[in-house]
């Protein structure tokens, strides 16, 4: 089967329209087996560290951020979602401060 060919899964999330197709898809890639699944958001601002938890995989420092809480919020929904789907698969969230092209 091909889902069992992908061990990683990378989303990118930026809760548009498109962030519910690309989690169910990445699902599809993964149901079968125990994938890895990353869930990726990029924030532009400067100040995103003191608001992710510590088992959050990529931290940039910084104060607090709205923003940065309302949108880790939204990914840990996600990723509720998806270990509810597929119980073996291991969601790691990525919160990064940068531009979205690199």
């Amino acid at each position: 089967m091909l889902s069992s060919l992908f061990n990683n899964v990378l989303v990118p999330v930026n809760f548009s329209d498109n962030t519910e197709a690309a989690v169910k898809q990445a699902i599809g890639l993964a149901y079968e087996g125990s994938s890895n699944i990353h869930l990726l958001h990029v924030i532009k601002s400067k100040s995103i560290g003191s608001v992710i938890p510590n088992d959050i995989e990529t931290v940039i420092s910084g104060g607090e951020n709205y923003y940065a809480e309302e949108m880790m919020k939204k990914l840990q929904q996600w990723k509720y979602v998806i270990e509810e789907t597929i119980p073996a698969s291991k969601v790691r969230i990525h919160l990064v401060e940068g531009a979205v092209h690199d």
